[in-house]
């Protein structure tokens, strides 16, 4: 793909997405994860793309009807999606999102190896002519390389990476929002940061973008927040309650959830910055990428990290100056 003139007028996450027409928004690490990638979409559909949305889910999908099913490994989940009462994240979002005047469809996937989840988003990509994917993570460990002194939770976020990486889609990217919040899994932010800096000096950093507080993106982002807090109030999302605390000025240790305990929390505007780069950029970086492939569960991915980090001299993190 030709590359395209850079200039600071114009966010390089849109610009790497300015010539697509279909682009398919995926939740990399489970969980809430698709909300992070909430904002974009609706920008993204009121310049009038198609973008449709996706998950790797934490649900037990395989008690969903079979009609539910649209190939192996993807279920096409709608407001009117029966089952899974006590925690579906897709579906919340599919009623969030009709509630709203939003196509209500948000595909997802069921926790398996590389292989199988590269062969689920194959299975849409041809149907709906997609040109561009994002996967979406929120927090940032996704940019983790592997030698880093923490990884936070790795398994779910480098078998998306993996996945995607193998497929024969134009554009592929991945952004984050949450940064900092990884800190309670173990994640140095320096590294973060330093990572940020080699995809920079690669030419795969698509750079910092902020979600404006005052903005409709924004806006519909912390109600939709809200709406996924109320429906699911003994497991709601904290990544996604930091998010949007942060979009909203709060700072600090910011109380919206029994779940986080006795933590204490630094909300903060860092937290609501989209942090960019190709995925090919990030996946040529992953030190343990190759011992992935061909990987059919979780299970394998969890066990093949853990021999790797084995193996690793873990590097020194920088200690923040400032």
């Amino acid at each position: 793909m030709t590359a395209r003139p850079v200039h600071l007028a114009v966010p390089p996450l849109f610009e790497a997405l300015a010539g697509a027409r279909s682009v398919l928004i995926a939740g990399a690490g489970g969980g809430f994860d698709v909300y992070a990638g909430l904002p974009l979409a609706l920008a993204l559909r009121a310049q009038g793309r198609t973008v449709h949305l996706a998950n790797l889910s934490f649900s037990a999908l395989e008690l969903l009807d079979r009609d539910v099913w649209l190939a192996p490994g993807v279920a096409a989940v709608t407001a009117r999606t029966v089952g899974l009462d006590d925690y579906f994240p897709e579906r919340t979002l599919a009623r969030w999102l009709r509630e709203h005047g939003e196509p209500d469809l948000v595909y997802a996937f069921p926790r398996t190896g590389v292989q199988p989840l590269r062969e689920a988003y194959a299975a849409l990509a041809g149907p709906l002519d997609l040109d561009a994917i994002v996967l979406v993570d929120g927090g940032t460990d996704i940019l983790m390389r592997g030698d880093e002194a923490g990884l936070g939770t790795p398994v779910e976020d480098m078998t998306s990476l993996v996945a995607v990486a193998g497929l024969d889609v134009p554009v592929k990217l991945v952004t984050c929002l949450g940064f900092g919040i990884d800190a309670y899994h173990g994640v140095r932010h320096t590294q973060v940061l330093e990572n940020l800096a080699a995809l920079d000096r690669d030419g795969a950093y698509l750079g910092a973008l902020s979600l404006p507080s005052a903005s409709r993106e924004a806006a519909l982002y912390r109600d939709a927040v809200a709406h996924a807090q109320a429906a699911t109030p003994l497991r709601p999302s904290i990544v996604n309650g930091q998010i949007a605390a942060a979009s909203r000025g709060e700072f600090g240790d910011v109380r919206f959830t029994t779940r986080t305990g006795d933590s204490a929390l630094f909300v903060n505007p860092l937290m609501a910055i989209y942090f960019s780069c190709t995925v090919d950029g990030l996946a040529g970086r992953l030190l343990y990428r190759d011992r992935l492939e061909g990987t059919r569960g979780m299970r394998q991915v969890l066990t093949r990290i853990e021999q790797f980090r084995a193996g690793v001299t873990p590097r020194i993190p920088h200690a923040y100056p400032h």
